[in-house]
């Protein structure tokens, strides 16, 4: 039908300019809609049937010399114009996206699953997943903070979840990966197993905000599986203590830092616990019963703890626990020691530990030097066995310090001559 359309106007430009205009009028509106709609064979099959009409228009023409037959040659010229530059333009909008989908294909190839984030619509949607993924995060949706919490809430091991949310948190994602191709971090959930999460930045608005970006997750083979294992049993056993399994000196000192600095405003007190000759425990009754008292020591202490609080082994049978001020109460230290003193079947021997409380004044102090100064304030009352807890003084901590520098001087004021001895009759 179309063929013969064309062909009519042909004939008709022979005769009838009007009725030839109309038909061809007629086919530029049906060619140009084909070419919005981006129907691709039907696009082309009118761009080439306009052709073959503006060819009978012009031969028309040519055969009959008539020049009114210019006015349906224009109109032909114009519409065949219109839609050659429609098709420019789409094929060079189509080469841009071809060439950003050829990078998102090798991109996605090595992913078992890849998200478009639109950070500025809060929308994502789904490019290649799995069904398992699908389930936890859906193929699009709205509201991208709280779906990806949710989905990866799902598909991550309870231990993992906190730094894996931080890790795909929206409010601060432009400034973790400006200047960087992506980021990553691995993480082992139920779903997968070991699995790595990456994104990439795709677009960044004018303030340099990024405004979207691709969020992929990937399966991890048998080889990175081994090697991630292997890097987490290093970083805990850098940060843990092996007998205990709570911080060990380090990991506290670390942890505690942190905890200040991300909390300058909260009132915080340093705890410090000793037992008193623990070494004779370990000489009467053993290793393997020193060793269970530490361990109950350490369960107590992670039993005891508020959420905000941090507890740590820091040598010895020594440990130190940072608290919120208005989580302390000497009523309750007295109370989870006491039963801390027996020693099981061994009714007759009873150990004795103190607790020194250091207040933090300082939060920028180094943590070692306020746990030495928690302990300090127990060797004042190591003999005294009716007391439990006692708070560090400034004053005679400071009174102290300046005994211990005048000792520390007197081989030099010795070897100087500064000391005279003087006989009286």
């Amino acid at each position: 039908a179309y063929l013969i359309m064309c062909s009519k106007a042909g004939d008709m430009f022979w005769g009838s300019v009007p009725k030839g205009a109309v038909l061809v009028a007629m086919e530029i509106l049906f060619t140009l809609a084909m070419t919005v709609m981006d129907h691709k064979f039907g696009g082309k099959l009118a761009t080439i049937l306009l052709g073959i009409a503006l060819g009978y228009s012009f031969l028309g023409m040519l055969r009959t010399r008539d020049l009114s037959i210019f006015a349906g040659l224009v109109t032909s010229a114009v519409g065949l114009a219109a839609v050659l530059l429609i098709c420019a333009y789409k094929k060079k909008a189509a080469k841009i996206y071809n060439s950003d989908s050829l990078a998102i294909k090798s991109i996605s190839a090595s992913f078992t699953a890849m998200y478009f984030l639109d950070l500025k619509k809060d929308e994502y949607s789904e490019y290649s997943s799995v069904p398992d993924v699908r389930e936890a995060v859906g193929k699009t949706g709205t509201d991208i903070r709280e779906n990806l919490r949710r989905g990866f809430e799902k598909m991550t091991d309870p231990d993992q979840m906190e730094s894996l949310l931080e890790f795909v948190n929206i409010d601060t994602l432009s400034e973790r990966i400006k200047g960087q191709k992506y980021i990553r971090q691995d993480f082992y959930g139920p779903v997968f197993g070991w699995c790595s999460v990456a994104i990439y930045p795709v677009k960044y608005d004018e303030d340099g905000q990024l405004i979207r970006a691709l969020l992929g997750i990937q399966q991890v083979d048998e080889y990175r599986k081994r090697e991630l294992i292997y890097r987490d049993k290093l970083r805990y056993q850098a940060s843990y203590d092996e007998l205990t399994g709570i911080l060990n000196r380090n990991g506290f000192f670390e942890a505690v830092g942190n905890k200040l600095e991300k909390n300058k405003d909260t009132s915080w007190l340093v705890v410090c616990l000793d037992i008193k000759n623990f070494r004779v425990v370990n000489e009467l009754f053993g290793q393997v019963i020193a060793e269970k008292v530490l361990r109950n020591i350490a369960a107590a202490l992670s039993a005891f703890h508020r959420e905000s609080a941090v507890c740590g082994r820091i040598y010895g049978d020594r440990f130190a626990v940072l608290m919120q001020e208005s989580d302390f109460t000497e009523g309750e230290i007295v109370d989870l020691l006491k039963p801390l003193t027996k020693l099981e079947n061994e009714s007759s021997y009873h150990m004795h530990i103190h607790a020194g409380v250091y207040h933090v004044t300082d939060p920028f102090m180094e943590i070692s030097v306020m746990c030495d100064r928690a302990i300090e304030e127990i060797a004042t009352v190591k003999e005294n066995l009716q007391q439990v807890v006692v708070f560090y003084d400034q004053s005679m901590g400071d009174k102290r310090r300046q005994e211990t520098e005048i000792i520390n001087e007197v081989d030099n004021a010795i070897e100087t001559g500064q000391f005279k001895m003087f006989l009286q009759p």
